[in-house]
């Protein structure tokens, strides 16, 4: 199948709808801002519903309360149960007034939350409400395999040899830093080395914080925290989960991913030149005087700031982890324990480097161990970079498995090559199958997926690696020719 770059157009009537809703965060359907105002002593007690009762998706939308379609019963979740939710509240409220039945389904074991529903529930939804066919067999088809342990089933042998990669990486790296006798050897070996550790490593990260290994969601969450994530990465696993999690609901949102806000360094779509308030981050992003400046540049820049980017996600995780009620609010559960290990990274990190016999060494190590590490973050962008670019909840307007497959795309390559990739190049299926194994994810795509869409008339787009990068490199520099356009219109403007 080729390679796929359109843009879905959309109305100036639509538009201007839209940011007239996105001003007023409860219309969008995002109370964040008022989350956590005390309630006055004189409010009025929650109104109890009748577990009979019958809604329509339309009554749904309109409620005050955070209302939730699953199956064909209706839930109500309260704000407080939202901050106690794994994935942080701002998932739960993407949902509301939604039917969820697809990504709950597809983000959840049957047996771990069957009793919270049942305490949740509030009503049916009107018989008259039908799901489209292609939905309700991805649904089916997601039920199936999760009775059938084969598919979630985890290989020990094929973790313990990445585990085998991981240390050969890391201690060969440490070793040339030590017992190098050049400053090739401990400056460009090590660093290269060191920065194919970490990119080999967030793979099982990534792993992990989809809880797609063992399915035991504490003994995985612990294991990040501990092992693989905070004390070998310096990255927070709270951090990224919060993060990943959104990502996977609203991919490709202008308002509500926090994966494409990247400004003002980069913008993968015309629509976001316009200015959008970021309901992840609570801040409007404009295209100030510095953006002006990068954005026009950004397919230049693209490679240079992804081989620096891993410098950003220490500060993010940092930047969380020093807010405990930022922290919670997103779902994190284990503050002290992170900012601990995240200070083992650092210790190692720093006495690793002091052993290097100049500063100029250092600066060196650091920087090519990092540059090499950055190839990770290419990895993680081209699927969904040169993508469409959603404007709003994606969920309220779009059928999950019809937004999911328009957003993401998988990366072409041969078997052999899987282990460069590590499951990153099976990304629309892993958006539309989160939790099983990435072993398992090529069988998946070849034998369930790409025959549903081809009997559904959907298009599964892939691209090999040189190609999907040069889509990105498209999608930049077609956005920094509006973002030029736009500018000379302006100058045009002001005479």
């Amino acid at each position: 199948m080729p390679p796929c770059d359109e843009r879905s157009p959309t109305s100036a009537a639509k538009r201007a709808g839209r940011i007239q809703e996105l001003r007023d965060p409860i219309k969008a359907g995002m109370e964040a801002s008022t989350a956590d105002v005390p309630v006055p002593e004189t409010a009025a007690a929650p109104v109890k519903r009748s577990k009979d009762k019958v809604w329509t998706l339309a009554e749904m939308r309109e409620a005050k309360e955070c209302l939730i379609l699953i199956e064909r019963s209706v839930y109500e979740v309260s704000p407080e149960w939202m901050k106690k939710h794994p994935a942080g509240e701002i998932v739960i409220r993407n949902c509301k007034g939604t039917d969820a039945t697809a990504p709950f389904t597809a983000n959840h074991r049957p047996e771990s939350v069957e009793k919270l529903l049942k305490a949740f529930k509030v009503g049916e939804i009107e018989a008259a409400y039908k799901r489209p066919e292609r939905t309700d067999e991805y649904i089916g088809i997601m039920k199936k395999l999760q009775n059938d342990p084969a598919w979630f089933q985890f290989s020990p042998l094929f973790y313990l040899r990445m585990m085998a990669v991981y240390v050969t990486l890391l201690a060969s790296s440490v070793y040339c830093i030590c017992y190098g006798d050049s400053t090739f050897m401990r400056v460009v070996v090590a660093g290269v080395l060191m920065g194919a550790f970490w990119q080999q490593i967030a793979f099982l990260g990534h792993d992990i914080g989809h809880n797609g290994i063992t399915h035991l969601n504490n003994f995985e969450e612990m294991f990040g925290i501990c092992i693989a994530a905070n004390p070998l990465m310096g990255i927070s696993c709270g951090w990224w989960k919060a993060t990943h999690n959104v990502h996977h609901l609203v991919t490709n949102s202008a308002e509500y991913d926090c994966d494409i806000q990247h400004m003002p360094a980069l913008a993968v779509d015309p629509v976001l030149l316009k200015g959008f308030y970021s309901f992840y981050h609570m801040k409007k992003f404009e295209v100030d005087a510095v953006a002006k400046v990068l954005l026009q540049y950004q397919h230049f820049l693209y490679y240079p700031i992804m081989m620096v980017a891993r410098f950003n996600l220490y500060a993010q995780s940092l930047i969380l982890l020093s807010d405990e009620t930022e922290y919670r609010r997103r779902g994190g559960k284990h503050r002290f324990l992170e900012l601990t290990m995240i200070g083992v990274f650092w210790c190692w990190f720093v006495t690793l480097c002091s052993q290097l016999p100049t500063g100029w060494e250092i600066f060196g190590f650091v920087m090519l161990s990092h540059a090499v590490a950055g190839l990770l973050h290419v990895q993680i962008t081209i699927s969904h970079f040169p993508m469409p670019v959603l404007e709003g909840v994606p969920l309220k307007e779009r059928e999950f498995i019809d937004f999911q497959l328009e957003t993401s795309m998988d990366v072409t390559c041969s078997p052999w090559m899987d282990w460069f990739h590590g499951g990153l190049q099976f990304q629309a299926v892993h958006h539309l199958f989160p939790r099983i194994p990435r072993h398992n994810l090529r069988r998946l795509r070849d034998d369930i997926l790409k025959p549903f869409c081809k009997k559904h008339g959907l298009e599964y787009k892939e691209a090999d690696f040189i190609t999907a990068n040069k889509m990105v490199l498209g999608c930049l520099a077609r956005t920094a020719t509006h973002l030029h356009e736009g500018i000379v219109d302006g100058w045009n403007a002001a005479g």
